[in-house]
């Protein structure tokens, strides 16, 4: 059983609440139920080793059962992280593939128990308190290594796996990138895991632990698996909470933009108006009606202007038309070649409102209803 720094068990608590938040935000709608769950069990799953580390420390817990749990607890997430993947795969938890996984996870956890309860009917401690006193052991010494070997096949064939796997088309880039910082936390865990795997063997060839040689790696891996989990498990959300903040506040500031245009074409039709409760609605549906209601008075203009149908102000009309002579001067075409070959999903869509806005409210504060005296 590996002793934790205390902080260790804050930091990973940090570091599953941003993983349950990142997980149901981003991959709730993106992965199967299984898979879903997988993720869930294994973020969860980190913290078992530091509660049982810290029941230990409190005398909760004695040693040999700390030991052998200790074991049990890192063996959890690392199952859950394979049947993650295979659930990423579309595979279910009936198929045979997840359950060798899972079976595999059982087997190891029960040859942990009968290896450590012998090791300890020989007189011989484990864990802590043995101080790698198990690895002088036959039977110790084998349930140390086959969990260390466990581990470090299942996290480097699922760390490595995420590389290729986000490189499909239909990723999201922040999805994408996310998942891939996270996957380099993995694969440090695999080193740092592989470390105490070769550690075991060096141990197994003198006897009994051996301390120091490969320490700094050991501690260099933890740090980066870390920050590489808080990072990659917390970008996609971070970012896309980001990327929605800017959105809104740009379309906030079309909104204001096209009130000069939204205002005079309601004046000039008033029955162009849609009901709408604005204090309820958010700021994406607001644009989408208006710029609706802007086009719609543009095309009552252009009826206007083609059969004198009827209009509630002739200022405003004359301001309008003003507006989309200037426009025309400006671009060299009529406003209607570039409303007939709009695209209403374009940014250019909003972009012509917003110019023909500013038009208008350039008029008003030159106090020019037409394009007259130019």
């Amino acid at each position: 059983m590996v002793s934790v720094p205390p902080l260790a068990t804050e930091a990973l608590v940090v570091i599953a609440v941003y993983a349950i938040v990142w997980q149901g935000y981003k991959l709730r709608r993106r992965i199967n139920g299984f898979a879903h769950v997988a993720l869930l069990v294994f973020v969860l799953g980190t913290l078992g080793p530091q509660i049982v580390s810290a029941l230990f420390r409190a005398g909760v817990l004695p040693a040999t059962p700390a030991a052998i749990l200790g074991d049990i607890a890192v063996t959890v997430p690392v199952v859950a992280l394979a049947c993650f993947r295979l659930g990423l795969e579309g595979r279910s938890p009936g198929d045979r593939v997840v359950v060798l996984v899972i079976g595999s996870g059982v087997v190891l956890a029960a040859l942990t128990v009968v290896l450590s309860l012998v090791t300890v009917a020989a007189g011989v401690p484990i864990g802590i308190a043995g101080g790698g006193a198990e690895y002088g052991h036959p039977a110790g010494a084998t349930s140390a290594l086959l969990n260390s070997l466990y581990r470090v096949v299942v996290i480097f064939w699922v760390g490595l796996w995420v590389f290729p796997f986000t490189a499909r088309p239909g990723t999201p880039p922040r999805l994408r990138l996310g998942m891939r910082i996270a996957a380099v936390g993995i694969l440090a865990m695999g080193v740092v895991v592989t470390v105490g795997l070769v550690t075991g063997i060096q141990a197994v060839i003198a006897g009994h632990a051996v301390r120091g040689s490969l320490l700094p790696l050991l501690v260099t891996g933890e740090i980066v698996a870390g920050t590489c989990w808080a990072v990659g498990l917390s970008y996609p959300l971070v970012a896309s909470r980001w990327a929605a903040r800017r959105a809104a506040r740009t379309q906030r500031r079309d909104l204001e933009r096209l009130e000069p245009l939204w205002t005079t074409g309601l004046e000039a039709f008033p029955e162009l108006r849609r009901p709408a409760d604005e204090a309820r609605e958010p700021v994406d549906f607001r644009l989408q009606r208006r710029k609706g209601e802007c086009f719609d008075c543009l095309h009552h203009l252009r009826l206007y202007e083609d059969t004198g149908a009827a209009a509630a102000s002739r200022a405003a009309v004359e301001l309008l038309e003003a507006a989309l002579e200037r426009y025309a001067g400006r671009h060299g075409e009529s406003v209607w070649a570039a409303v007939d070959r709009r695209d209403p999903a374009a940014e250019q869509d909003v972009a012509l409102l917003v110019e023909l806005a500013d038009l208008v409210a350039e008029l008003r504060v030159a106090g020019v209803p037409a394009t007259q005296g130019e």
